[in-house]
């Protein structure tokens, strides 16, 4: 069927279906075509990249020229001079937003729409995500969509929450935005506020409804996303996490995968003792285990984090703890051929008998796969005077006095 036999009605419908550059080559195409579309390109398309005043209006250097004299933290929405709603905002006091509140004034008068889903996906999230505030109450003012989603079915709540932009999420909640709406991957907002340390985000969000205890598409929930952040932790940090804290999220909630809580990541991540502090003082279980097995200082062990194993072991965690495996830390030690945390388990008191119990089985395997000797020899130090030697069938040790772990035998393979 050819598309000019169409009636209006029906090509418009089409046009909903195609990009900016398809329409105008529709639009090109024949006299009829470029009257029915042309007006159409002008009122969908007001907001794209290099398109019409609007365009022109607000993305260029003198909208925010204000706020930038101001500084980030000057009020631009009591500047306004609101009155009893956001269509009373006035720019009185101000040339250049006096000048861009006509601009969109006039556009929307002629036709511009500012619930476009062109508008929605490519222009309002934009000015959300780059804080240009004046701008959003400009859009605001004037009949942008507040409940606009973008193709990744974000709402403005969860573009909001990056940045300081307290006035906005104010304004967002209180025109009813879901404070618990998930993205395509599942993200809440308050995920993303504790992804971006926002502290006022997260308060403001759970105070107005948010599951302090919602998980993501992957099953995290927000306390597991602030402890995965590695260190050196950035500024921020500790005021988002006791943000987050005050509200009594679920301290022992595990990530699917492999079971960890917020200690086990906290720790991964060479956890600081005044974040371990934290944890454990929110009533954190110091031998919690993981899917296998392993507590959170079996993960300080792994990571090399001699600092955090120390507090660890001064908190109570026990030394002697193995995992479903049955390894005890100074078996991690050895095997990531770390000898200064395996010197660190030794002086703390962990048990050499752990590591050589029943013969040779595990200094062959650990000399087998190459293991640091100065590994070796932290373990087989002169208390039990155990030595290390060698013969036609490999490596052995043997017994000159009763040290721990040799049990009067002799075992070569």
């Amino acid at each position: 069927m050819y598309l000019g036999s169409l009636p209006n009605e029906i090509i418009l419908q089409v046009a909903d279906l195609l990009a900016v550059t398809e329409i105008n080559a529709v639009a090109q195409t024949n006299k009829r075509f470029y009257r029915l579309l042309n007006p159409y390109l002008y009122r969908q398309d007001v907001f794209s990249a290099e398109h019409l005043a609007l365009n022109f209006a607000l993305r260029p250097d003198p909208a925010t020229t204000h706020w930038k004299r101001q500084g980030p933290d000057d009020d631009l929405y009591e500047f306004y001079h609101p009155t009893s709603s956001i269509n009373s905002i006035t720019f009185s006091n101000n040339p250049d937003l006096l000048t861009r509140d006509a601009i969109i004034r006039l556009s929307v008068e002629n036709g511009a729409d500012l619930k476009s889903k062109w508008t929605s996906d490519n222009f309002l999230f934009d000015i959300v995500c780059a804080s240009q505030e004046c701008n959003f109450w400009l859009l605001m003012k004037h009949g942008a969509d507040v409940h606009a989603t973008s193709p990744d079915k974000q709402t403005l709540l969860h573009e909001a929450v990056k940045g300081p932009r307290t006035k906005i999420l104010r304004y967002l909640i209180k025109e009813g935005l879901d404070v618990n709406a998930r993205d395509s991957l599942g993200t809440t907002p308050l995920c993303l506020a504790a992804e971006h340390l926002n502290d006022r985000a997260i308060r403001l969000l759970i105070d107005n409804g948010a599951d302090v205890d919602a998980r993501d598409g992957t099953g995290w929930t927000a306390l597991h996303t602030l402890a995965n952040i590695p260190a050196p932790l950035p500024t921020g940090y500790y005021r988002a996490l006791q943000a987050l804290l005050y509200y009594n999220p679920d301290m022992d909630a595990r990530t699917p995968r492999t079971g960890c809580n917020a200690l086990h990541l906290a720790v991964s991540h060479r956890g600081s003792s005044k974040l371990i502090n934290l944890l454990l003082g929110m009533g954190m279980d110091i031998e919690s285990r993981c899917n296998g097995g392993s507590t959170p200082l079996h993960f300080a062990v792994m990571v090399g984090n001699v600092k955090a194993v120390q507090h660890l072991l001064d908190n109570g965690a026990k030394i002697t703890t193995k995992d479903n495996q049955g390894r005890s830390v100074l078996h991690t030690a050895i095997e990531n051929q770390d000898p200064r945390m395996t010197k660190c388990l030794l002086d703390e008191g962990a048990d050499a008998s752990t590591v050589v119990k029943g013969g040779t089985l595990f200094l062959r395997h650990l000399l087998r796969e190459k293991i640091l000797w100065t590994a070796v020899n932290y373990l087989l130090r002169p208390e039990g005077d155990a030595r290390v030697g060698g013969n036609e069938n490999g490596w052995e040790a043997t017994e000159s006095g009763s040290g721990p772990g040799t049990d009067g035998m002799r075992e070569s393979s």
